[in-house]
């Protein structure tokens, strides 16, 4: 099969080319830049089935060459992270509008369109966290701050053209999605990058002040050495996340790809044995990296929810090779 994968240079998108040319597909590589990643995609085994464009999702006529002909899009390029309001706007919706209009023009054969979405959709910081799993399809999309918006808005592009012109477009929610070697350093294990996160929740959290007193004293203690951090809300509870390896995702994406029971229906990705707590990881962690932590009951809203991924089990087949602890492993090793 013929297909297009955009933001192709990125954590989950070189995975995917990897996983799609080892599966026999040939895929047009689409990404804005140059990256050592997009550059690497060629030196696969079997790279020479990878056909690279450079462009940006903002020109339409930058977008049309890459989706020519393709029998399946994956377009997981996109601005997350340190963006302006702006960029979010127009990379997010403005660039998925152009590449399923694209579709509409040049890809007359095509079978699965996938919008990789977030749970950013959902609103998962409140007061005492969510008190019941987030259900794909039944919990409300209501999160905050423009890439939520921008998601958003791209889903409903995708629904849209699936009821107006058929294509069979199927979106995916993402947790945590890392490779590996990056879970080490993800903020919320650690003490100087829970006290910058909480810094910035000023607006949003009442509390957040006294949770950064809290945080700002224990700072004080470490010394100037880091410290990893075991967070509790203030009845004691360990904060919770859903996490997944970029090599699980890879997996459920592919998964649609050939089931036709996928078209129209949202699904929620996690890795094996979600969700998993500051308890849990941030111990195994110190260990591994014979670094110390310490432990906080912080004020505030807490990082507390679960989702359900019974259908991408049930519909899709999903099942995650990778929890935590192997990820971790892995990247201890990688060092």
């Amino acid at each position: 099969m013929k297909v297009l994968v955009t933001g192709a240079g990125g954590r989950l998108g070189s995975v995917l080319v990897a996983a799609l040319v080892k599966a026999g597909h040939e895929v047009n590589a689409l990404d804005v830049q140059a990256s050592a990643g997009l550059g690497a995609l060629q030196r696969l085994d079997g790279g020479d089935r990878v056909r690279l464009f450079r462009g940006h999702l903002e020109h339409y006529a930058e977008v049309e060459p890459a989706v020519a002909g393709v029998e399946a899009v994956f377009h997981l390029g996109a601005a997350m992270g340190s963006f302006t309001d702006f960029q979010f706007y127009t990379t997010n919706v403005t660039g998925t509008f152009h590449v399923l209009q694209a579709v509409r023009r040049v890809a007359p054969n095509l079978r699965r369109f996938v919008f990789p979405s977030s749970d950013a959709v959902y609103e998962k910081y409140i007061p005492g966290g969510l008190p019941a799993p987030i259900q794909p399809e039944a919990t409300p999309r209501d999160g905050k701050g423009l890439y939520a918006m921008s998601k958003i808005l791209g889903e409903e592009l995708c629904w849209s053209y699936l009821r107006t012109y058929g294509i069979p477009c199927t979106v995916f929610r993402f947790p945590i999605a890392r490779a590996a070697a990056e879970l080490p350093e993800f903020y919320e294990f650690w003490l100087d990058g829970l006290l910058r996160h909480k810094r910035g929740q000023r607006r949003v959290d009442p509390e957040s002040g006294a949770a950064v007193e809290v945080l700002e004293r224990l700072q004080r203690d470490a010394g100037g050495e880091r410290r990893l951090l075991v967070a509790r809300d203030v009845n004691g509870r360990p904060y919770q996340r859903v996490y997944a390896d970029a090599r699980d995702v890879a997996q459920a994406l592919l998964l649609s790809l050939e089931t036709g029971a996928a078209t129209g229906r949202s699904f929620a990705v996690a890795g094996k044995d979600q969700p998993a707590t500051s308890e849990q990881i941030v111990p195994y962690l110190s260990q591994k990296l014979g670094v110390p932590y310490v432990e906080a009951r912080l004020p505030g809203i807490p990082t507390f929810y679960d989702v359900d991924t019974s259908a991408t089990r049930d519909v899709l087949g999903y099942r995650p090779e990778y929890d935590v602890f192997r990820m971790l492993d892995e990247a201890m090793a990688g060092r």
